[in-house]
């Protein structure tokens, strides 16, 4: 009786133990993820290891255990105008496993979805649903050619999520992918439309830094004197900064027995947020009155500052409203042409105009 007694104890623990050597342990992989000039529209690295979480069922693969020998290189560059994401799994300097280029339209949640067709594929890869015993997942796969077709971006709150926040799954394999936090996953700024956008163009394209604009508006010398007005102008952006020059001429009009008018040029380092932006001013330039007596000279020593609206209307153009405020103490000449030294004015401008980037 003790001989079968011991025998069903051995039976039992040897199929209790069976499955536990057949079992898959959980693989980790440092992130290393790269992204290359114009390719600045896809997800920050915070981004991108949410997006590689929510693909797994079980658990995140990610990790900063700096013992862990694989490595993930994931990768977004930007080629014949088209965002590409690629992934490659690396042990040492062997390459375990590789997928992509998947390459879509230049937009943030185009390339959001390449990455999370790579980290679905990765998933089934590192952590196979449905393992029989003793089968393992294969070493290396093969690149795919092309990206499967994926759902429609669409927009999105503007909080970008944390790790630590709970995420609730909603998936199935294969099919769509995504974070349920009261939507999906945030929208990055861009001025590339995207027709599932509330925004439409967003405010600022990284590819296109410079700008060219030309405006019309008002210049205001005193008050009740208003002058017409235009400027061109050119820049550069980056990020939320922007430098700026700009040349402007006041066409002398009568108002009230004498006509005032300026040309001059002026320089406006200025700093952006969303569709506002404000710059300081600085200009030099020559102002003049004409009375029925003459005309005065007064050269314009100014600073002041410009608060104003770029509003995107397509990808290349925006819609410009601007205001200036600028205080001068000028020198101003009689008209025996002897130089005398005038109290400081303050003289504005108000305009709109259209702005192109490239």
């Amino acid at each position: 009786m003790s001989r079968l007694c011991t025998s069903a104890l051995l039976t039992a623990a040897l199929f209790t133990a069976a499955p536990l050597a057949y079992a898959e342990p959980e693989k980790y992989v440092q992130l290393e993820y790269e992204r290359h000039p114009g390719a600045e529209l896809c997800p920050s690295k915070d981004l991108v290891e949410l997006l590689v979480a929510n693909e797994f069922l079980h658990y995140d693969p990610i990790t900063t255990d700096p013992y862990e020998t694989r490595r993930l290189v994931l990768e977004a560059s930007k080629r014949d105008g088209q965002l590409v994401a690629e992934a490659a799994v690396y042990e040492g300097d062997t390459l375990l496993w590789k997928r992509g280029p998947f390459a879509g339209p230049a937009t943030s949640c185009e390339c959001r979805e390449r990455i999370a067709e790579l980290a679905l594929a990765l998933s089934i890869w590192l952590d196979p649903p449905g393992l029989k015993q003793g089968e393992s997942a294969a070493p290396i796969a093969p690149p795919a050619p092309s990206a499967p077709p994926s759902a429609p971006c669409r927009a999105a709150p503007s909080e970008v999520p944390t790790k630590q926040e709970k995420i609730t799954v909603e998936r199935s394999r294969p099919g769509t992918h995504g974070l349920a936090l009261g939507g999906v996953l945030p929208e990055l700024s861009t001025r590339t439309f995207n027709p599932g956008s509330t925004a439409g163009y967003a405010e600022y394209d990284p590819s296109r830094p410079w700008s060219a604009s030309i405006t019309g508006g008002g210049f205001f010398w005193e008050p009740g004197t208003i002058a017409p007005t235009f400027a061109l102008g050119a820049g550069y952006r980056w990020q939320a900064f922007s430098g700026n020059v700009e040349a402007r001429v006041a066409i002398p009009i009568d108002a009230g027995g004498f006509k005032p008018g300026t040309v001059g040029i002026s320089l406006l380092p200025c700093v952006h947020w969303r569709v506002l932006f404000g710059c300081v001013r600085g200009s030099a330039g020559l102002g003049w009155i004409t009375y029925v007596y003459g005309t005065f000279h007064t050269l314009l020593l100014g600073v002041g500052g410009r608060v104003g609206l770029d509003l995107p209307i397509t990808e290349y153009l925006s819609v410009m409203a601007t205001f200036d405020m600028v205080g001068s103490n000028g020198i101003q000449r009689n008209l025996d042409d002897k130089p005398r030294r005038v109290p400081s004015i303050v003289y504005g401008y108000a305009g709109l105009g259209i702005a192109a980037h490239f």
